[in-house]
């Protein structure tokens, strides 16, 4: 005996509530700034940690640059919980387990965003091939 799969029912849409905080709102010239004198890093090294040119890290501490997208979500991050550069780094002159989230040049409170996001099932229509995809909506 054959079980069939009802290939409506995979068909159909599910989706998810996702919040997140857009760090872009967060982080800016001063806040790298106050970031990297925090951690006691120069520009080269913070440059390196962050996988980015020194000129980069000039740019955005003079607010000539934009710091968006995941090198805002890194810093935002590091801002938040330096103790992941331990992570990240590894620095036997530094122990970055031991810091606490720095006082923000911004006293704010951290909102959240919301999107919803469609779990999409698509099958092929013999329903040999079945696949799942997120989509942002």
């Amino acid at each position: 005996m054959t079980n069939k799969v009802d290939l409506n029912i995979l068909k159909e849409k599910y989706g998810v509530l996702v919040q997140f905080v857009n760090a872009e709102d967060y982080i800016n010239a001063k806040e790298v700034k106050t970031i990297r004198n925090n951690l006691n890093m120069t520009q080269t090294y913070f440059a390196s940690v962050l996988g980015v040119k020194k000129k980069t890290i000039e740019k955005w501490e003079q607010g000539a640059n934009p710091i968006t997208g995941t090198a805002a979500t890194l810093l935002f991050i590091i801002k938040s919980k330096p103790e992941v550069l331990s992570y990240i780094v590894k620095d036997s002159s530094r122990d970055f387990s031991i810091l606490e989230s720095f006082n923000s040049t911004q006293k704010t409170t951290v909102k959240y965003e919301s999107k919803f996001v469609e779990n999409n099932i698509n099958c092929s229509e013999d329903g040999d091939l079945c696949y799942q995809s997120l989509q942002a909506a």
